[in-house]
């Protein structure tokens, strides 16, 4: 067997950070991980104005190389991600992270040429999001998506529910899917919640990209609802950026809930962290979602979960264990946040559960399964 040093990973990735979202956090911690245990690491990705173009050097092991795009064209093509990929020994092990057309069927296409095994990082199976996208979306995957999982050594999804959603939707073999869920590097709290006391704005927390996906509409009918039928007061703090700004703007001031929601836009690292500190409770409405690495981080910090039982998701919070499941209405998610707030042995016993759970999802952790991947390879 090669030894680590020897071995040469590349992470294909069409976006990277600083980008938001969970899938560019999974591949630069991944990166990151493999760097620091030793491997040649590179990542292959996108460049923009905001992150150039090129080839960056992070450690003496560890390269980022970033390539121009066809411009007003999606999802991004990259013109010299095919002819980087046709360079690379067959001793190479490539990480594909499939999230879009076109960069998966690149390395499908090299792969061919140059007879390197690679792995299929299968994060979200994306729902077409327009008319047009209904009719050629199906035929992609059923076509072609297929074909470059088939090809692929091993294919790793991040929960159960993605394990047969795969398997079943693109005929894959069982073994052929390794379960890999997602972590996070936010320190542990030492302690568990307190609940919220009598008279007190309950603080509640949402993280992510501001997309139709997370379907934040249901998440401030929720709030209003819970404000009207319970005369509960809540604080909702809403993390994160994108193009459904101006339609959550708009709901707020439909639902008269100026008051109660803070916009904050985006925030990284310890600022993020203070976020999940600061909070009482985390919420979840998204429509669709693999896994959701920021439930991960509302655990690190004890924070009960009130999440849509969606594929995915349901994965990651068992109900009354670590949060709360609810019906995609506003108000189940209403009458949870009640109960959350009332029962305060209920909100004790989550808050404890989910420091004790998040110890499984360090990076540490998540990567040496990954390794023992690459290794068989």
């Amino acid at each position: 067997m090669q030894s680590e040093a020897s071995v040469k990973i590349i992470y294909v990735t069409p976006v990277y950070r600083p980008h938001i979202g969970g899938m560019e956090v999974v591949a630069e911690k991944i990166a990151q991980s493999s760097a620091g245990q030793g491997y040649v690491t590179e990542v292959l990705t996108s460049g923009s104005k905001l992150t150039g173009y090129g080839e960056s050097t992070v450690s003496d092991n560890f390269h980022v190389k970033r390539f121009v795009t066809v411009p007003r064209i999606k999802p991004a093509i990259m013109p010299g991600l095919l002819a980087d990929l046709c360079k690379q020994s067959r001793d190479t092990i490539v990480h594909l992270h499939v999230a879009q057309a076109v960069t998966p069927e690149m390395v499908f296409l090299a792969s061919h040429i140059k007879k390197f095994p690679y792995i299929a990082h299968f994060h979200l199976d994306v729902p077409p999001s327009h008319t047009f996208g209904k009719v050629l979306l199906p035929l992609y995957k059923k076509y072609v998506l297929r074909k470059v999982l088939q090809r692929a050594k091993k294919i790793i999804v991040p929960t159960i529910d993605y394990k047969q959603l795969v398997s079943e939707k693109y005929a894959i073999a069982d073994e052929k899917i390794e379960i890999i869920p997602n972590g996070t590097d936010h320190q542990i709290s030492t302690k568990p919640k307190e609940s919220v006391r009598r008279g007190k704005k309950v603080r509640l927390l949402y993280v992510g990209r501001l997309t139709a996906q997370k379907n934040i509409r249901l998440m401030l009918e929720a709030l209003s609802e819970y404000e009207k039928s319970y005369s509960g007061l809540a604080e909702l703090v809403i993390i994160g950026d994108g193009p459904e700004i101006p339609a959550i703007t708009r709901i707020v001031k439909q639902l008269k809930l100026e008051r109660s929601v803070k916009l904050k836009g985006s925030l990284y690292e310890r600022e993020l962290e203070s976020e999940f500190e600061k909070a009482d409770v985390f919420l979840l409405t998204s429509s669709h979602e693999s896994f959701g690495i920021v439930l991960v981080e509302a655990m690190a910090k004890g924070l009960p979960i009130i999440a849509v039982n969606i594929h995915g998701v349901r994965n990651v919070v068992h109900n009354m264990r670590n949060g709360i499941l609810v019906k995609p209405v506003p108000r189940d998610t209403a009458e949870a946040l009640n109960k959350l707030v009332t029962d305060t042995q209920l909100f004790a016993t989550i808050s404890k559960y989910n420091l004790t759970d998040a110890q499984a999802y360090s990076w540490e952790n998540i990567f040496s399964k990954l390794a023992e991947v690459y290794r068989c390879l």
